[in-house]
C-alpha cells in the first residue's frame, strides 16, 4: 500500500432527524485504487438496510468503468 487517502463527513437524508456519518477510504493497492466506505451511527435497523442496499447499488456501479474488476 502507498497511498491512503480518507474524506469524512455527516449525512441527513431528506431531513429526518437522523444524522449519520460516512468515511471514504482510498488506497493504491498494487497500482490499482481501493475504495473503503464505512455509513455509521444509524438509529433504525431500516435506515441500515435501505444505507446498505444503496450503498452496494452505488458501488457496483464502479464495476462499469474500464479497468474496474
Amino acid at each position: 500500500m502507498k497511498i491512503q487517502k480518507t474524506y469524512q463527513h455527516t449525512w441527513e437524508w431528506n431531513g429526518d432527524g437522523e444524522v449519520t456519518e460516512i468515511d471514504v477510504g482510498f488506497s493504491e493497492i498494487d497500482r490499482e485504487t481501493q475504495i473503503d466506505l464505512n455509513h455509521s451511527k444509524s438509529r433504525k435497523q431500516d435506515s441500515v438496510d435501505q444505507h446498505s442496499s444503496g450503498w452496494d447499488r452505488y458501488m457496483d456501479g464502479f464495476s462499469a468503468f474500464p479497468g474496474a474488476q
